[in-house]
This record gives structure tokens, sequence and C-alpha cells, in this order.
């Protein structure tokens, strides 16, 4: 794992040969993608049966929702390869996973992005690159096993086939971006009558990647005596995270927290009411504090990784909180932090004043530490701001 050790894995690297640029022009939401890599390319390197072994050796994280077992297109009974502690928790336990797995299911190990340090890197990149939360999901399986009936993801599909090959059938009918599952005892056969006919027929090798979008549906075979691979789902913010964020900002318009007049005795009132607050949640979504709001969880999909060094520890610049009340208050589309000696123009910085002012102290490497979005040159203003208001200052000697 040498190119992930010395940190040259990029979204370049993962998309190779396809440069990100058209990947995003032709691809990305649009249609299925075949790359094509080999057993020495660095996708190849990502993940391996090595890792996974370690990994489902150890005890204590395998929870029945994190890993799965699969035969059939049918979940394996907990009670098959899940032992209950003493204190009420089940876990799985290896060496029943590994007899499950010579019975002829396939195992699916969620988030290891969370336990393997080439996976973590791949969904980082890839969360990075475009605005979303990113899990690794392994997939192990084998020769002539299908682990799944055909269906799409809510999310967008990138495999990386890592050991062995996989036949993958993609039709041509689509979900247009669902965000729900269809459900229902009726549901499978519902799916396989509006897949429609095979869009593309692939077999993936070690070092291949295949691109799925969101709402194709799909089905996967083994074709091989063992078949490894990962799969990154992406999951980018989509609209309803506007009325998650609109449904917290409404509620400070005294015209949404008001009754609604009783549209049965006088209709015309509640038309004129509901058109009254359809201008004002259209202010709302046309306001910078949405737009912010909504950059700010786009930032959190994506959390950047960080290797400690120790025993070394970082030398820290410490600032004081002085007793100086503040808040942040809001003065039309302008932030403002405000304090008894007035107020101070806040910039993008609402997340990060909002920290500060609560902390009796902080280290000035708290910030890239916890806002990794803020550059050299961002964490600068914003001291400054902290300083020139009084809310804090640096701790001398």
């Amino acid at each position: 794992m040498p190119a992930l050790l010395n940190g040259r894995l990029d979204l370049a690297a993962l998309l190779a040969p396809v440069d990100p640029d058209a990947f995003r022009r032709d691809h990305f939401g649009r249609k299925p993608l075949h790359l094509k890599g080999g057993a020495d390319h660095v996708r190849a390197s990502i993940f391996g049966f090595d890792e996974l072994n370690r990994l489902l050796a150890m005890h204590g994280v395998w929870t029945p929702q994190r890993l799965k077992l699969i035969i059939n297109s049918a979940p394996v009974k907990p009670g098959f390869y899940l032992h209950e502690r003493a204190d009420g928790q089940s876990f799985a336990n290896a060496a029943e996973v590994e007899v499950m797995l010579g019975l002829g299911a396939s195992l699916v190990a969620n988030q290891v992005e969370e336990l393997s340090p080439g996976a973590g890197e791949a969904a980082r990149v890839l969360g990075e690159a475009f605005a979303g939360h990113v899990e690794a999901n392994a997939y192990c399986s084998f020769e002539g096993v299908q682990a799944f009936a055909s269906h799409c993801d809510l999310h967008d599909v990138f495999a990386m086939q890592l050991h062995g090959t996989k036949e993958w059938r993609i039709y041509v009918n689509r979900a247009l971006d669902p965000i729900e599952q269809i459900q229902g005892p009726g549901a499978q056969a519902l799916i396989d009558k509006i897949k429609g006919p095979v869009l593309m027929q692939v077999r993936t090798e070690p070092g291949d990647l295949l691109y799925i979008p969101r709402g194709f549906y799909h089905d996967a075979l083994a074709s091989s005596s063992a078949s490894l691979h990962l799969t990154f789902g992406l999951a980018p913010l989509h609209g309803m995270a506007v009325i998650q964020e609109l449904q917290l900002l409404a509620r400070e318009l005294p015209e949404i927290r008001a009754y609604l007049p009783d549209g049965r005795e006088d209709p015309a009132a509640l038309d004129d009411r509901l058109a009254r607050l359809a201008d004002a949640i259209a202010g709302l979504v046309r306001s910078p504090r949405l737009r912010d709001q909504i950059r700010a969880r786009q930032r959190r999909l994506a959390p950047r990784a960080h290797r400690p060094f120790l025993p070394k520890t970082p030398r820290l610049d410490m600032w004081l909180r002085t007793d100086r009340q503040a808040e942040l208050v809001r003065d039309g589309d302008q932030l403002l932090l405000a304090t008894a000696e007035g107020g101070h123009d806040a910039g993008p910085f609402e997340e990060e004043l909002g920290w500060i002012i609560a902390q009796p102290a902080f280290a000035a490497e708290h910030l890239p530490a916890r806002f990794p979005w803020l550059n050299e040159e961002s964490q600068h203003r914003l001291l400054a701001l902290v300083h020139k208001s009084g809310v804090a200052r640096p701790q001398q000697g």
C-alpha cells in the first residue's frame, strides 16, 4: 500500500485512466462507467483479503448492523453467526462466519472505511471531491453466488474489484433520483418488471472500477472461486436537506409560528395566509443564511483524516476567553459578532465563532483540527476578529 502511505491517493488516481473533469462532465450522476485497471493499479492495493481477515478477527466490532451474511438474496438468521454477550450486545463470531461462508453465504462488512486506512483514504478522497458522505462496504462472495437480487441504490456506487472476478448487469431503466426503496411483499417482482433489458454487462477484475449512478437497477454474480470488492457509496446532499434546514430557520418567523385561519369557514383568509407564507419561505430559500447552512452541512459530510505523530505533540498557541459577553446576531443578511462595545462583521465564521464563544480557552491549533476547511488565511482572519472584538486574547508567557 505504498501509494496510500505516501499520500499520493487522489481523485485522478482513483479514476485513472479517465480524467476527473471528463468523469464529472460525461458520467457523474448521468451514466455508468467501467474502468479497467489491473492487479498493479492503485485501486487494487486499497484493500484485500489480508485486511479483511484482520478486521473480521477483531472482537466487539461486528454488530448485526455492521456485518451481514446473505444466501440466495436472503439474510442469514443472526443466530447462526452472532453471539450475545453478558451485557446484551451481539457481535459476530469470526469462526462461525467462516463456517457460513463455507456453506455458500456471501459476506457484507459495512463501514470498513472506519477501520481500514486504505478504504478510509479512498472514502475521504471521494467525499471531498463530490461533497458527499461516503461509506465503504466490503463484499466477499464465491463462484456462482448472487447475494442480492436486482435493485437500485439511493446513492452513487463506486465498486472497486480487489480479488477475483465478478459479473455485473446494469439495466436500461432507472429510478429518478430515488430517496426511498420500493417496499412491500411484491417489491422484487415490481423491480424485475420495471428494470428493463440489460444496458451493460461487465466483468470486473482486480484494479477495475465500476461506477453506477444512483437509481440504475443492477445485480452481480461472482464468476471466480472467490471475489472481493469494495463498494463506496457516495451520498451528496439533495433537496430534502433544504427542507430540513428550512424547518429550523422558519421557526424564527412569527408568521410561521402563528395559528392558521380556519379554512373551513374562511377559505379566502387561508389562501391569503398561505400566499404570505410562501413569500416568507421563498425569502428564506434565497437567503445567504440558508446557503451558508447548506455549505456547512456539505463541509461536514467529508471529514478529513488525520494521522497523529505520537509521542510527538504540537506546541500550542493558547487563547483565553475573556469575560466579555458576546453573541452572534443577524442584521438582515449580515452576521455580526455582537458585544457591549458594538458589532463586528462575522463574515463566514458562524459555526467557528459559535464554538469559540462557548470555550473557556482554546488553542489556535484547535481551529484547523475542528474546522478542517479553514485555510491558513481564514484562520488568521478569524483570530484577528476574535482579538479585535475582545472576546479572547492570546495567553502570555
